[in-house]
């Protein structure tokens, strides 16, 4: 979403193909800009964009957040659900040749 030249919101949402509650679009990337006055934009585009894909016949949607996330209370009341946990391990970057 746009305020002038400025975007304020936006959404990405991608096809993955896979198994179940891993497979559909997923949401890849959703913010907005952070001042008071745009309060609530993120759940606007995430419900724009989850009835947009049930009108293209898609049965779910999916996500990915990271703990401890304050989003994640929104999507909860938007009705997704934890389905799964994964862990990321940080390379020491003083390893040559691991990028």
């Amino acid at each position: 979403m746009l305020e002038e030249t400025r975007v304020v919101a936006a959404v990405t949402v991608n096809r993955h193909d896979g198994t179940p509650s891993h497979r559909g679009p997923w949401f890849t990337d959703l913010f907005r800009d952070p001042l008071p006055r745009y309060t609530g934009l993120g759940a606007v585009l995430m419900r724009w964009a989850v009835a947009h894909a049930a009108e293209a016949g898609e049965t779910d949607v999916g996500l990915s957040v990271t703990n401890g996330n304050p989003a994640r209370l929104l999507f909860e009341r938007m009705g997704f659900f934890h389905t799964g946990s994964t862990r990321t391990v940080v390379l020491p970057q003083d390893r040559p040749g691991l990028v």
